[in-house]
């Protein structure tokens, strides 16, 4: 995070004026997250947090070495400079977030406000986001302090990383760059061995993010040894075109990284390297590099660079709220104005929050704890701390909202799978995914793939998500004689080969016994079905083995309307007064558009029923949302789009079983 103090004034460690760059580094880090925020598809740039840490384990690593080597480090006034650098601009965000998120947000949306508020304001956001995290973590782009995580990650390294380094700077300098080298390097490889376990870890938990703050200040000790030269760096002996090279190649590595890595790489893991070796050479290049001195010193760069804190933490509620106020997605020049009220909320918090707090006098009073700017910011945050867990534990007031107060409680925080019992009727015991624990399964139940002997015929239902929710429909619609036989995976399609990375293994383990139920009980019909990425799964293949291995007849389920946030809310947001059985917002293009792209390509394929459920589902534009007159039991989806019970049947009923039934003769 941009948190790092810009000036290191310790003689024996690195003497340095004000490094411009440094600040310009740090605009090159926040245009990055700031612009993939308002677009996600423009890449990666999610990176320029991984470049913040160098830089604030660079800059901060710098100063407390100077302390320690000058025997003026006090851990109690490390910790009061961090509360007079972090918590003035991320308080006023808090509250600012709590005011606003009263007004405009659902009860069950603000208790969960409530309790990112507190981990916000205890730095512990990043593990409640890894609690949580999960299947059916869908929402992130409703939260509006998701963005935090990353600080709950910096402070808890500042929390061992003083003590830690005064311990090995008692070791000769070269012993301690070899030890804080080694836990650098180990905890680089944790990072690369989780993340093709659990990314969800790899990318939240400390200890796997160590490394990228440990990096920048191995780099700062490495620079204390060294000879200071006249540009304020220190001089390696090798002239200025080693200096360029660097630049040059830690400019693009940022820019590669922010190319090439997206969401569904196995991030951090090794792809950290790209942003975090960027960073260092950067760093290391010293302010006369070209790039350093033609691009990243220039006024326009430091000034975003000063402001990058605020506009940090200003952005994403922004962003969030923006969505939340319009019930969906801004469009383009909505998020462009949005980005520019972040800069200038950010230039505002600098100039009139930030600065104040820092710049006011801190020797004055015999200890950093007495009465003065700590303690008050101290005691603010332990009371917005308060008010968090308040919210969270009120459950969001839901008596602001006396006549949805019901209606919200059927269906928040997914209490409609828990009430109707969506385990047992979705097939949750064929799922490889364990909904409940968020583990994979060894194995399923034995009766997924076991047809009793009356029946003489037989279904294969294959797939994710999307294909369970099927399931309650086809148990009540198929024939008696006709067995529906299961497997599939959360979050899983269908695979013709092993996928990678699969960090649970549950993908691969759905998939390889698909195909070894497909050889040896040789059903009649195969159904795939999947919640989205149709358009890069591998039909054309997976239907030829299906054909070579002796299925006859494969149905493949387009896919379903996608709610833009989920449907009810949309329902209580937009169309609470008068509820319209076809509703024309709200709804993801995309998915319009793959479904006609999959019936250009499999209708009239012979061995192939293409089951289109856009086509039935929606007119003109506009989806069907609920049945007979029904807006809550009979809601299509409880969700973005999984089925309700009733949708379920209504859909198989309607729609799926005439374009299969045919085939079952």
């Amino acid at each position: 995070m941009p948190g790092g103090a810009q000036r290191i004034t310790a003689p024996a460690a690195i003497r340095t004026a004000y490094r411009p760059d440094i600040d310009g580094l740090r605009a090159v880090a926040v245009l990055l997250v700031v612009i993939h925020h308002a677009f996600p598809q423009s890449g990666g740039g999610f990176i320029g947090v991984d470049v913040f840490f160098v830089i604030s384990g660079y800059l901060i690593t710098g100063i407390l070495a100077g302390d320690i080597r000058q025997s003026r480090f006090r851990l109690a006034g490390f910790y009061a400079r961090r509360i007079r650098r972090i918590y003035p601009a991320l308080l006023v965000v808090l509250l600012a977030s709590l005011l606003a998120g009263w007004f405009l947000m659902l009860p069950n949306e603000l208790a969960t406000l409530g309790r990112h508020v507190a981990g916000g304001s205890g730095f512990v956001a990043n593990v409640l986001y890894w609690l949580q995290s999960g299947y059916f973590d869908r929402q992130a782009e409703l939260q509006p302090l998701l963005h935090l995580w990353s600080l709950g990650v910096e402070e808890q390294f500042y929390i061992v990383w003083p003590l830690l380094l005064a311990g090995l700077m008692r070791l000769p300098p070269h012993r301690c760059l070899q030890a804080v080298g080694a836990l650098l390097l180990l905890s680089l490889l944790g990072c690369i061995v989780v993340s093709e376990h659990d990314l969800s870890a790899a990318f939240f938990l400390p200890h796997t993010r160590f490394w990228e703050l440990a990096a920048g200040g191995w780099l700062a000790l490495q620079q204390a040894g060294q000879r200071p030269a006249a540009d304020g760096v220190p001089a390696t002996g090798t002239g200025r075109w080693p200096q360029h090279a660097a630049s040059v190649a830690g400019l693009s590595a940022i820019g590669l990284g922010a190319v090439l890595i997206d969401r569904h790489s196995a991030f951090p893991g090794a792809w950290a390297l790209l942003p975090v070796g960027g960073a260092l050479l950067l760093i290391q290049a010293g302010p006369a590099a070209c790039i350093n001195r033609h691009l990243l010193a220039r006024a326009p760069m430091r000034w975003i660079g000063r402001i990058s804190f605020s506009l940090y933490l200003w952005h994403w509620p922004l962003l969030v709220y923006g969505r939340i106020w319009l019930v969906g997605e801004p469009d383009w020049p909505q998020r462009l104005a949005l980005v520019a009220v972040s800069v200038l909320l950010a230039w505002l918090s600098y100039r009139w929050i930030e600065t104040p707090f820092r710049s006011a006098p801190t020797r004055r009073a015999p200890r950093p704890w007495s009465p003065g700017p700590v303690r008050f910011l101290a005691g603010m945050m332990a009371a917005t701390f308060c008010a968090g867990v308040v919210l969270h534990l009120a459950r969001g007031y839901p008596d602001r909202m006396p006549d949805k107060r019901d209606y919200i409680a059927f269906f928040d925080d997914y209490r409609y799978t828990r009430t109707h019992d969506l385990l047992r009727f979705d097939h949750h015991e064929c799922n490889f995914y364990d909904i409940e624990s968020g583990r994979a399964k060894t194995a399923i139940a034995a009766t997924c793939l076991r047809p009793a002997a009356a029946h003489r015929r037989s279904v294969l239902l294959w797939g994710d998500s999307h294909a369970q929710h099927l399931a309650y429909g086809l148990d009540r619609t198929l024939p008696a004689d006709v067995a529906l036989l299961h497997v599939g995976a959360s979050g899983c399609p269908p695979n013709v080969d092993d996928v990678h990375p699969d960090p649970l293994d549950s993908c691969n383990r759905a998939n390889r016994l698909a195909w070894q139920a497909i050889g040896e009980l040789h059903p009649d019909v195969v159904m795939l079905a999947q919640q989205g990425g149709h358009s890069i799964t591998q039909y054309d293949a997976l239907i030829a083995r299906l054909h070579a291995g002796g299925v006859a007849q494969v149905v493949l389920i387009g896919p379903v309307p996608h709610w833009q946030p989920f449907l009810y809310q949309v329902v209580l947001k937009k169309y609470w007064q008068a509820t319209p059985a076809q509703i024309g917002s709200n709804l993801d293009p995309a998915m319009f558009g793959l479904d006609a792209g999959l019936q250009r390509r499999y209708a009239g394929m012979p061995g192939v029923t293409y089951v289109s459920m856009i086509g039935p589902l929606c007119h003109d534009g506009a989806c069907l949302a609920y049945l007979d007159g029904d807006r809550k039991e009979k809601l299509m989806t409880y969700d973005y789009a999984h089925f309700t019970l009733p949708a379920s049947e209504f859909v198989v009923r309607t729609v799926v079983y005439p374009a299969m039934s045919g085939l079952l003769n």
